[in-house]
């Protein structure tokens, strides 16, 4: 392997008997070496590789970080003391079996250790998250009474039972009326004991009652689809980023292949997307044990009219669907994006792979939808 001769260079300054020009040649070598392999070594919590800049930024600021701590005051008692100088006195104690560390030694293992760790708690998935996905039918023409109820009423009663709302939205189409909110719950059993306890809350029923018109509450009809985040996921950044649109997708797997669809999503489709303009939010599957079925899954987030697909009616949603968000700047934006992500060489040779694989189709026919939503005022994630 070759090394650069400026590397080299710097690596021989090291061995020079100055602290501080020690310490300058390391910290030259480790900017040095981030611009090479930055891109490849560091990515983000998105799992995309970060620029080379980027890096360097991480660098200097785990740099400053650990510097402020290392050579901030402390006392051993006797004379005032650097963190660092400490350090060098304990380790003295070991009756020779540990020499006094050097700046560079110490500054050197502690920035690798700390951006080592970053690096491993963004790529590494966190653990599975549950997360309840609902899709409220409002009654005709009641869509503002729907989401009027959610935003006065509907949050403080998810906060006074300890639910986390993470996101809500309405349709970019005005024709469809629905309203949905993905809510955050430690485990299904809070999350049913949660919901019934809304339900019985007198305020909760006093304020139901308020909202009827002709005997009609404002929601028709709500689809709770219960979901549980895929290892490869990402952690959902609640953020208002703005001006940007949601799109929500729904993948029915043909028999068996759930688990190769997934795998050529963490393998290769998700770095597409990004390579494309397109952000990924959370990828998920229907929890374990649900009995709702494919086709009700859907019906609830499909385009109004057009979820049918060529799947069994009693085909479980549990076991055969990817249900994911991912982020574009506009509806139009996305279909440049999927456009080049579609024509875009290790696309096609990863789709023909994974078809040749599994003997066909990883999706059913007509078996992924797509919605476009926009966020709505009060929606944490925008």
């Amino acid at each position: 392997m070759l090394i650069p001769t400026r590397i080299v260079a710097s690596y021989e300054l090291l061995t020079q008997p100055e602290p501080t020009e020690r310490l300058m040649a390391w910290y030259t070598e480790v900017r040095l070496g981030l611009y090479v392999y930055g891109p490849v070594a560091i990515r983000s919590s998105k799992g995309t590789p970060q620029s080379p800049s980027r890096a360097v930024d991480l660098v200097d600021d785990a740099i400053a970080t650990i510097s402020r701590w290392a050579f901030s005051p402390v006392s051993d008692g006797k004379q005032p003391l650097t963190r660092y100088g400490k350090l060098n006195q304990q380790t003295a104690r070991f009756e020779g079996s540990f020499s006094p560390m050097s700046i560079k030694t110490f500054l050197s293992t502690a920035v690798c250790c700390l951006i080592a760790g970053n690096t491993l708690m963004a790529q590494t998935p966190s653990a599975k998250t549950l997360y309840e996905l609902r899709s409220y039918v409002s009654e005709a023409g009641r869509q503002a009474d729907v989401l009027k109820l959610i935003s006065d009423s509907g949050i403080p009663m998810m906060a006074k039972h300890k639910m986390t709302l993470v996101g809500a939205w309405t349709n970019v189409d005005p024709k469809d009326e629905r309203v949905f909110t993905l809510l955050s719950h430690k485990d299904k059993a809070s999350a049913d004991a949660a919901q019934a306890a809304v339900q019985n809350d007198p305020e909760w029923k006093e304020i139901l009652q308020k909202s009827m018109v002709d005997g009609k509450k404002p929601v028709a009809t709500v689809e709770r689809i219960f979901l549980s985040t895929n290892d490869y996921s990402p952690t959902i950044d609640i953020k208002d980023v703005g001006n940007r649109v949601f799109e929500l997708r729904t993948y029915i797997a043909t028999k068996g292949n759930l688990s190769a669809l997934n795998a050529r999503f963490k393998d290769h489709t998700m770095a597409l997307f990004a390579k494309h303009g397109m952000t990924n939010i959370v990828y998920c599957s229907v929890l374990e044990g649900e009995k709702l079925s494919a086709a009700k899954l859907l019906e609830a987030v499909s385009p109004i009219g057009k979820s049918s697909a060529a799947i069994e009616a009693d085909l479980p949603a549990a076991g055969n669907s990817l249900v994911y968000f991912i982020t574009h700047a506009t509806p139009e934006a996305a279909k440049v994006n999927f456009g080049k992500f579609g024509a875009d060489p290790e696309w096609q040779k990863a789709y023909k792979a994974s078809e040749a694989a599994s003997g066909g189709s990883l999706t059913a026919k007509d078996g992924v939808k797509s919605l476009f939503l926009k966020p709505t005022a009060f929606s944490p994630i925008k």
